[in-house]
């Protein structure tokens, strides 16, 4: 018996009974009692890392807990460890741990801000309330990581992007659609051309970089009047850090495509107004095209085909602006 098994069978001590449900993902299960969820990663090997290796599973649980309760102290409780004790898990001190669990509280899900968006009930506080917490809270995050990180902290600009277009390309080439594929690649052979001869990328200086967050408004939710985040870190370790205009355009993207071009200018704005610094209009064409290329790849593994090619219509104008073609 493993802590998956475990969870799902009652087999937790201090939870003496059956999930109300369970959802699973690739690498992970959810466990849904009441008001709690708990959330365990399998014990297997993948592109993300080996999950049975213990030192990556230990420091996996350990970051993953780190960024998502900065991120969203409201929604993640606490890192649990537990052992192994005849036909049950118990819980232990750190040093005795053989597994972990990560306690989170059930969110709502009709307030996550992708759902509220295709309703059309998000307003420009709401989004300026993002923006300003995304940035304070990243602020903080960064603070606590930065010299554990300090390898992909000091990684150029320039490769940075590359590595993700080159990550990105190798997803476009796994999917069937041979139409899709050849637009998507060739938005991608665009951007990839474009990196190398921007000089802004070429200058941008590492100490401005941020720690990463995968907020696309999937993971972020509008509640209470809060802003809260889930899944927040990056499962790559080579994501965790990117500079500010880009984390600011994964949500700024969605929200152009899904309720238009205004919204998102509101974003941007508040993000010169709090940070001081001017947008430029050639780097935040290439950020919005690359996050919508992969909102199109993410949204087209969904079965939505329908708002992928919105995401893929998006992202090949914004390759066009940058006067660049494949």
């Amino acid at each position: 018996m493993n802590l998956l098994h475990a969870f799902e069978n009652g087999g937790v001590a201090g939870i003496s009974r059956l999930p109300d449900k369970v959802i699973e993902t690739v690498i992970s299960k959810l466990f849904f009692f009441d008001d709690r969820v708990f959330k365990v990663y399998k014990w297997r090997e993948g592109s993300i890392g080996d999950f049975t290796h213990p030192v990556f599973r230990k420091d996996f649980f350990r970051d993953d807990f780190r960024w998502n309760e900065a991120m969203s102290p409201e929604t993640y409780i606490r890192l649990g460890y537990v052992r192994q004790e005849g036909n049950q898990y118990v819980q232990v001190p750190e040093s005795e741990a053989e597994d972990f669990f990560i306690e989170m509280r059930k969110i709502n899900e009709k307030n996550v801000l992708y759902t509220l968006l295709q309703q059309g009930t998000v307003s420009t506080v709401d989004l300026q309330s993002l923006v300003k917490t995304t940035f304070e809270r990243l602020d903080t995050l960064t603070e606590s990581v930065r010299d554990e990180f300090s390898d992909i902290f000091s990684i150029s600009l320039p490769e940075m992007h590359t590595q993700d277009m080159e990550s990105t390309r190798d997803w476009i080439r796994m999917h069937d659609d041979s139409l899709f594929k050849t637009r998507a690649g060739e938005i991608a052979e665009t951007l990839i051309r474009f990196i190398p001869s921007y000089a802004p990328f070429r200058a941008f200086d590492t100490k401005q970089y941020l720690a990463s967050v995968d907020n696309h408004a999937g993971n972020i939710l509008l509640e209470d009047d809060e802003v809260r985040f889930i899944d927040s870190m990056p499962p790559m370790r080579i994501w965790r850090s990117r500079s500010p205009l880009y984390i600011l355009s994964r949500p700024a993207t969605d929200v152009e495509v899904l309720i238009g071009k205004e919204s998102a200018d509101h974003m941007y704005a508040e993000y010169t107004k709090l940070r001081g610094e001017p947008v430029d209009a050639s780097e935040r064409a290439y950020c919005q095209s690359v996050a919508a290329l992969i909102m199109a790849l993410y949204r087209r593994s969904m079965g939505e085909e329908e708002v992928s090619d919105r995401y893929l219509s998006f992202s090949r104008e914004k390759s066009g602006e940058l006067g660049i073609f494949a």
